[in-house]
């Protein structure tokens, strides 16, 4: 009865991964669904507890607990200050940053156990980015095939000439970060055999095509610094070339599958670097987008003047297209506070020591994901995403296994050297 509610567990924490991932398809409610996956396997855990069939509970550590406490103090303290303010609207974005930032790992650390188990969250989640980026595909030519026959008519400025989606059911910016996020955990997933090692590289081929096609020059600038690390700690020369072949694999499907034409002498299909380019160049239409975010940074330098410590509220968490001031914008002093807390704990997650039969990839990957997305957060907005901090979860996860394997291993070092000791003293005794 246990091992079949753990299994079934496992399995909704394995639905939401896959669909949490889809939320990059905003026509379709797929974050929907994600959920109730994830509030089924915090039901049947709980059950599970009251019931006495799972006992040990994941001590959430000081960091992580320091974390939530100052998000709920600073909460508390911009709607008991700040007249006017929505207190609907600031519980609700709190109960966001409370679900994203805290319920999704926390989850995943205390029900996942078996590396066997992450590396299937993480095949489904990476899964989840090629279903996103190939409907994403899909849609942009097929409106750009419709308006060059004339059967429909794209107002404004269509996607493969500005990178930006004109009424299109996916978001670009999302799928930009959403596909640089899951690069690194495509990189370090497991492969045997010349079939499984071709789909790596199609995965990371696909997502680094999510990259380019998205248009965010912050995912861009993220994956190209990711990318360099990957390549400098790659162990071997076949590992270096495989990396290097996928990103030139992605690079030219990027160009050659959606568009080969050339507009203002770049490939217009590969949005993020052209757009990187023009903003180089100062172009209006880059440099509109900067100014716009100029101001919402201006307006948030306004906020965190005049609530310094309590913040403006919640309903400005996702204002500023940079995470850590919009957090300060948001919560003040206690806010910067709980996330610098929240992102200790995390950070002390990362391998700092190779394993000792050189192990540690798929920790590896998660951290490097981690990374993606804290350099991504200069310039973008998506703060308590739940598919964003999904590899947050991945990483404490990946930590719990390899602390695990670790220790295992020393036992059995241990157990080793204990029975060729006492081997040693029987053959001493029978000798006297």
């Amino acid at each position: 009865m246990q091992n079949s509610l753990n299994k079934i567990t496992l399995t909704c924490l394995l639905g939401a991964s896959f669909f949490l991932g889809l939320n990059a398809i905003r026509v379709i409610e797929f974050i929907t669904l994600g959920d109730v996956f994830l509030f089924a396997a915090a039901g049947i855990s709980i059950i599970q507890v009251v019931t006495g069939q799972r006992t040990t509970i994941l001590q959430p550590g000081i960091p992580f607990s320091l974390s939530l406490l100052f998000f709920t103090m600073a909460l508390g303290l911009s709607i008991g200050n700040n007249e006017g303010i929505s207190v609907s609207n600031n519980v609700a974005e709190y109960v966001k940053v409370f679900l994203g930032l805290f319920f999704v790992p926390y989850l995943y650390a205390n029900l996942i156990r078996d590396e066997k188990w992450l590396v299937l969250m993480i095949r489904a989640f990476v899964l989840s980015i090629i279903v996103s980026v190939c409907v994403g595909l899909t849609e942009f030519i097929g409106y750009e095939i419709a308006d060059s026959i004339g059967a429909v008519t794209i107002t404004g400025e269509s996607f493969l000439s500005t990178g930006r989606a004109r009424g299109l059911t996916l978001h670009p910016n999302f799928l930009a970060l959403i596909s640089a996020v899951a690069l690194p955990l495509a990189w370090v997933l497991p492969s045997r055999g010349f079939s499984s090692r071709l789909w790596k590289a199609i995965t990371i081929a696909v997502c680094v095509i999510g990259v380019l096609a998205g248009g965010s020059r912050a995912a861009l600038i993220a994956v190209m610094f990711i990318g360099f690390i990957c390549f400098l700690f790659s162990t071997t020369v076949r590992q270096k070339i495989s990396t290097v072949v996928s990103i030139c694999l992605g690079l030219i499907i990027t160009i050659f599958a959606v568009q080969g034409t050339v507009v203002e002498e770049y490939l217009v299909a590969i949005v993020a670097l052209k757009r990187l380019i023009d903003g180089l160049n100062g172009e209006s239409a880059v440099t509109d987008s900067d100014d716009e975010r100029l101001g919402f940074l201006t307006v948030a330098a306004d906020n965190i003047d005049l609530f310094p410590l309590s913040g403006a509220g919640f309903e400005w968490i996702q204002h500023a297209h940079n995470i850590y001031i919009q957090v300060f914008e948001a919560a003040g002093i206690l806010g910067a506070l709980a996330f610098a807390f929240y992102l200790l704990g995390f950070v002390s997650l990362f391998p700092r020591t190779k394993h000792p039969k050189g192990g540690r990839r798929l920790l590896i990957g998660c951290g490097l994901s981690v990374a993606v997305y804290l350099i991504s957060g200069l310039a973008a907005n998506s703060l308590y995403t739940r598919p964003i901090i999904l590899p947050f979860a991945f990483l404490w996860v990946a930590a719990i296994c390899d602390r695990r394997k670790i220790l295992h291993e020393r036992r059995e070092c241990l157990d080793s050297r204990l029975n060729r000791l006492n081997d040693r003293r029987r053959d001493e005794s029978q000798l006297v």
